[in-house]
């Protein structure tokens, strides 16, 4: 906490202190009091904390008090402000601003004083699920900024009202980077540098061969590390990184451009894990609005893409929204446009929710259920319709509402970022969603307590999965078995090829193997039917087949001891002795 105390005075004379241009004696209103005179507004005081350290005054990451008027003496009570420290250092301000120059415009600070004041309290953490993250509360709604003007505060005034924002995707300024991690360490961040689209689209992918694709992956993650390297300070702060392609559309009719595309992710995720910049989380694909086809999301998930996407923590990143198509402009086209059940891409299940151009994503999404797989998906453009300069900001927010009231019940879903932020306003770039800041910040605060849909808890799953499919014969012996019997039939399988002989039947059962075989020895006929139904029961898939000693033909001397009836009364002498 950093507090001081102050006080004004101003006028045109050298009147004596206590009295100047606002009135006689101590005099103190809060900033945005009603009915108040320029002369009672003619000074005006604040304190600030920078908890990242920074010394500009003006920067977003600056938390202010209150602001006050105060006049001819100090106040009983101090001004003061609260913040966390983001690192080692903070920086705390005296700020006083004057409404005209006069020949006194005087403001004296006594007793400052920084302070800490105990510990953050926590909120509470959203229910474990063992997936990856997923955003417990509030809005998906995300900021996608190309210049970052006005965004970083926007997301401290809303993190100030304990409503943080979800997510914000820098493209190419990376300036203000640490700024909104500061202020929202909770905010995810997702950077993007151009490159053009000669290198984004890849071209002649689809004809490429494995080693041209891993050779251009190398390429591309070059040109991508040079970049980085030239925002180094803000690279600690970046959550996933969007590779070099972008809206690439290798199509071809059996899906194998987008396999290669799937494959050329993989080299990237290989680099990306061990170079040697701090961002080594992708988000990967950037796939373009209204694209792939299901022939493409079947090819891609076969490459096994997604399962080292959720095991090193990537994300997927993804366009989406409405388009200028169907004879519509796009200003004018609905939100909802090719939507539901009767617009499911040609070969595709029917997919609850989904749609051609919003909600694409859900076919692919369909298809990593099936695989048990929880894989974080950013829709990183999104395309809202509606206009931009001059158009209803809340005619933009109800579409806006609509794609996040829906997204609320995907846990992948992250965020989904509107485009733009910060446009410069030429060309493409004049989209420019500035304007929307205010009904965003009041529909953020709206919703923030709103519960979204969880992950479902992870199941049970055997640590370990086959680094191959392999047909796996495990021999389980009863407990019983003496050592010799066992020794022998280790030593008969050997001979057969690779088996495992064990005395668990758990361990014969265990395991993601898609060929495995329980060979159960010496287990009575009448018991085999009870052994198939519990291997159904508790590792279905697993082939059932029954051996006995007696097939083998291996004989064992049977240990005799002192006791045994057959031989205790016998009497040995000279003669032989058949036993």
């Amino acid at each position: 906490r950093f507090s001081a105390y102050t006080h004004a005075w101003i006028g045109d004379d050298d009147h004596p202190p206590t009295w100047s241009l606002p009135g006689y004696g101590a005099l103190a209103w809060p900033a945005g009091t009603p009915g108040l005179n320029d002369d009672q507004r003619s000074v005006t005081q604040s304190v600030g904390i920078d908890p990242t350290g920074g010394t500009d005054p003006y920067a977003p990451t600056v938390i202010w008090s209150n602001a006050w008027h105060i006049f001819n003496a100090y106040r009983a009570e101090p001004l003061e402000v609260e913040a966390v420290a983001a690192g080692n250092m903070v920086t705390v301000f005296l700020r006083s601003s004057t409404l005209w120059p006069v020949v006194h415009n005087d403001v004296a600070w006594d007793d400052c004083a920084l302070t800490v004041v105990g510990e953050e309290e926590t909120p509470p953490e959203p229910p474990a699920t063992g997936a990856g993250p997923y955003i417990a509360r509030g809005t998906k709604i995300g900021y996608h900024c190309i210049a970052p003007r006005s965004v970083p505060e926007h997301a401290l005034q809303l993190q100030q009202q304990g409503a943080p924002v979800p997510l914000v995707k820098f493209v190419d300024d990376f300036s203000q980077i640490s700024a909104v991690k500061a202020v929202s360490p909770q905010t995810l961040i997702v950077a993007r540098k151009t490159f053009g689209l000669d290198l984004e689209l890849v071209g002649g992918l689809e004809n490429m061969t494995p080693a041209q694709i891993a050779e251009h992956a190398t390429y591309l993650m070059a040109q991508l590390r040079q970049k980085c390297l030239e925002e180094k300070p803000h690279l600690p702060y970046i959550d996933y990184l969007e590779t070099v392609v972008n809206e690439s559309d290798p199509k071809t009719a059996d899906g194998h451009g987008y396999r290669n595309l799937a494959l050329l992710m993989l080299h990237m995720l290989d680099i990306a894990e061990k170079w040697d910049l701090p961002c080594k989380k992708l988000a990967l694909f950037s796939l373009n609005c209204g694209t792939p086809e299901w022939v493409d999301y079947l090819a891609m998930v076969e490459t096994g893409v997604f399962e080292r996407m959720q095991a090193g923590g990537h994300v997927l990143s993804l366009h989406e929204g409405t388009l200028a198509v169907g004879g519509y402009s796009w200003e004018e086209a609905p939100i909802d446009l090719w939507w539901g059940p009767e617009h499911t891409i040609p070969g595709a299940p029917d997919v609850a929710g989904s749609g051609s151009l919003s909600f694409r994503y859900r076919y692919l999404l369909h298809l990593l259920r099936q695989r048990g797989l929880y894989v974080p998906i950013v829709i990183s453009e999104f395309y809202a319709g509606g206009g931009y300069a001059g158009a209803d900001p809340a005619a933009i927010l109800a579409r806006l509402r609509w794609y996040d009231e829906l997204a609320a019940a995907d846990p992948e879903v992250l965020a989904f970022t509107p485009f733009t932020f910060g446009g410069a306003g030429v060309g493409w770039d004049e989209q420019d969603y500035d304007f929307m800041l205010p009904v965003l910040y009041d529909y953020t605060l709206a919703v923030k307590a709103r519960v979204n849909a969880a992950p479902a808890p992870e199941p049970f799953r055997c640590p370990g999965a086959p680094r191959i499919q392999y047909p796996r014969v495990t021999n389980v012996l009863p407990a019983d078995t003496d050592p010799e019997r066992a020794a022998q039939i280790f030593k008969m399988l050997w001979t057969k090829g690779p088996q495992t002989v064990t005395g668990s039947y758990d361990d014969a059962g265990i395991g993601a193997l898609k060929d495995k075989t329980a060979v159960l020895w010496n287990i009575p006929e009448a018991q085999e039917q009870a052994y198939r139904d519990w291997y159904a029961e508790h590792y279905p898939g697993t082939v059932v087949r029954f051996e006995s000693y007696a097939d083998t033909g291996i004989v064992v001397p049977k240990p005799l001891c002192q006791r045994d009836p057959e031989w205790r009364d016998r009497k040995f002498g000279s003669a032989a002795c058949n036993l």
